[in-house]
């Protein structure tokens, strides 16, 4: 939580890019001739060549991804396409053009599952979606520094505070930084979250939980001391000196 928003972002895709439980092509037919993990990496490659900003079709990127990558999901995909009949991926095909239409419908919804889901929630991408599928895309500011397509962008300076109130709640106000944030939502719960506002509440419930995860409470008075520029009140610190 301390690397920036670019880094962090890198890392989540790198997380995605590579997991093997994440499934875009769940219930789909033949799946089994696909490598979802090769698919991530075409698909990433692709992204990379675009202008960030700029709306393209989903269908139009889905052409031109396959023609510059044919084998960007299945290998060897023209020489499946060759086949006149038979089993592929345990299914039975009377002919290479319906193949190539389920091969076609395949690529299609890894794409917009990509899209629509991971890409999109990690704001690597916008999307323009129509009947739930993306039919447009674009790449964002911060995509195009999570994909290495920009240089990242200066952090703004954290000028916020952290304030410690009598009836055990913490304010976090203003631009905190995120590793601040991370490190309240380990030993107090957090009661509401709004843009530059967040309000933590601390129990004994909360801080035992932190402790099962090897946070101490000597650990967390320090942390709320430091960020807070002023000691704690006198009964959250015997509170946390008797938890």
């Amino acid at each position: 939580w301390s690397s920036s928003t670019a880094e962090q972002l890198a890392l989540c895709l790198q997380a995605w890019e590579k997991s093997k439980r994440w499934n875009e092509l769940r219930d789909s037919n033949p799946a089994s001739l696909a490598n979802r993990k090769r698919g991530r990496s075409g698909l990433l490659n692709f992204l990379r060549t675009l202008p960030p900003g700029k709306w393209l079709s989903a269908g139009m990127m889905l052409n031109r991804l396959s023609a510059a990558d044919p084998d960007f999901l299945i290998k060897d995909r023209n020489s499946v396409y060759g086949q006149r009949s038979g089993y592929i991926g345990g299914h039975w095909y009377s002919s290479s053009e319906r193949m190539a239409e389920q091969i076609t419908r395949l690529e299609r919804t890894f794409v917009d599952k990509a899209l629509s889901g991971p890409l999109f929630w990690l704001g690597i991408v916008d999307v323009g979606l129509k009947g739930g599928q993306a039919v447009s895309l674009r790449i964002t500011r911060e995509g195009a520094r999570a994909l290495g397509m920009t240089p990242p962008a200066a952090e703004p300076a954290a000028g916020g505070r952290l304030i410690v109130q009598p009836n055990f709640q913490i304010f976090a106000l203003g631009p905190v930084p995120l590793s601040l944030l991370a490190r309240l939502e380990a030993f107090a719960d957090r009661v509401k979250g709004e843009r530059g506002a967040f309000e933590y509440h601390l129990s004994q419930d909360s801080v035992y939980r932190a402790q099962q995860t090897g946070y101490e409470a000597k650990s967390i008075l320090r942390l709320l001391t430091e960020e807070a520029h002023a000691e704690v009140p006198q009964n959250v610190l015997r509170s946390l000196q008797e938890w």
